[in-house]
């Protein structure tokens, strides 16, 4: 499971091998969520989802994510496409700014 992003105390993680829709898991302390990025009619939303076994994010902190997606969405892409269609590594991207 490849970490993408470190945002804040934010870590931010895709697993090879996965699955459509393009989707971040997205954990801080011991509590995790996925993102699922879905984009219809060129805008973005971002679905939440409880992953079995974690704590979810608190609101305010799927908030936080969800501004930190929007603001990175072609980046996350990217870096999906190079993990999920192309094997390749890529290196993790550190945001020590609040968006």
């Amino acid at each position: 499971m490849p970490k993408i992003f470190q945002y804040l105390n934010f870590s931010i993680f895709i697993y090879t091998n996965d699955h459509l829709p393009v989707h971040i898991h997205v954990s801080i302390q011991d509590r995790q969520v996925k993102a699922e990025l879905i984009w219809a009619n060129d805008q973005l939303e971002i679905h939440f989802k409880k992953i079995r076994g974690y704590q979810p994010l608190t609101n305010s902190e799927c908030k936080d994510v969800a501004i930190f997606v929007r603001k990175y969405e072609k980046k996350i892409k990217e870096k999906w496409d190079k993990i999920m269609y192309y094997n390749q590594s890529v290196k993790v991207e550190i945001v020590k700014k609040k968006l």
